[in-house]
């Protein structure tokens, strides 16, 4: 589980950070803080894009 804070940090960050949504890696976009969610990209699918909450997506610490 991620938080606003923390997704707004991978964002801003020149690492490339592993995110992913119900399994799939996905790129952070844009937060909508007063919603608690944000704009994910689909690494394998990059045409698609999805508004999900945050708490939804999981970092991936190797």
């Amino acid at each position: 589980m991620i938080s606003v804070e923390r997704a707004k940090k991978i964002i801003a960050s020149p690492e490339m950070i592993t995110v992913t949504y119900n399994g799939e890696k996905v790129f952070l976009e844009k937060i909508h803080e007063k919603k608690d969610t944000v704009i994910v990209n689909y690494l394998d699918h990059p045409e698609n894009k999805a508004e999900v909450l945050v708490r939804d997506l999981t970092e991936i610490t190797h």
